[in-house]
């Protein structure tokens, strides 16, 4: 039998909005967060059983495991006011650390010698940090979890074993096939830019692409 959880959502956009739903569909006890939470009612009432809405702070609370879903470029803003509450919690960091410039580009916020994953552990470096949902944009997301042929892969790679175990489990709770990438040094394929970033890849294909990188 599967755990369940209390899942904070930080960040209830159109990630961390359907992955919630995904998780209190499968039983988990989900709650929402915004800066506004009663904004959030159209998504609760929704769902149904199991989700509610509150503040970040309350969704840190709430959590033994907690989603961070945010724009990057508001991650410190909302690390801010919830660092010390995800002291020893598993954080999912779903961000992806891109904003865009005055000329509309893309560009990537962090230096280039470290992993996503290595520089949010930073921010957080009391937390179980587990990096994944950031390969595949929000639409990907919506339109191709739980196939009715084979799934497509979603990678994860943490430092902690336990957590990233209890992680997998919500991937196969979101429609998609966990694969262990290994550490959060390891985790660069995650990262934009990378030749399996936003590509929907089925087990078969993602192993032929990550092998002869």
């Amino acid at each position: 039998m599967k755990n369940t959880f209390n899942i904070g959502i930080i960040g209830s956009g159109s990630i961390g909005g359907l992955l919630g739903k995904f998780w209190a569909n499968a039983g988990h006890k989900v709650m929402f967060s915004s800066r506004n939470p009663e904004k959030l009612t159209p998504l609760i009432d929704e769902i149904g059983n199991n989700a509610q809405a509150g503040s970040i702070v309350e969704a840190s609370e709430f959590g033994d495991i907690v989603l961070l879903a945010v724009n990057y470029q508001t991650v410190d803003e909302a690390l801010e006011k919830v660092r010390s509450l995800l002291d020893n919690k598993i954080v999912i960091d779903a961000t992806n650390p891109l904003a865009y410039d005055d000329n509309g580009k893309i560009f990537r916020m962090i230096p280039e010698d470290i992993t996503a994953g290595e520089f949010m552990a930073k921010k957080l470096p009391n937390t179980k940090l587990i990096k994944s949902f950031t390969t595949l944009w929000s639409e990907y997301l919506r339109k191709e979890s739980f196939r009715d042929d084979e799934l497509l892969v979603m990678p994860i790679s943490g430092d902690d074993e336990a957590a990233k175990n209890k992680v997998s489990q919500l991937i196969e709770q979101a429609g998609f096939l966990p694969y262990n990438l290994g550490t959060l040094k390891d985790s660069k394929p995650q990262d934009p830019g990378s030749p399996i970033w936003n590509k929907p890849l089925t087990l078969s294909e993602f192993k032929i692409i990550h092998t002869n990188t």
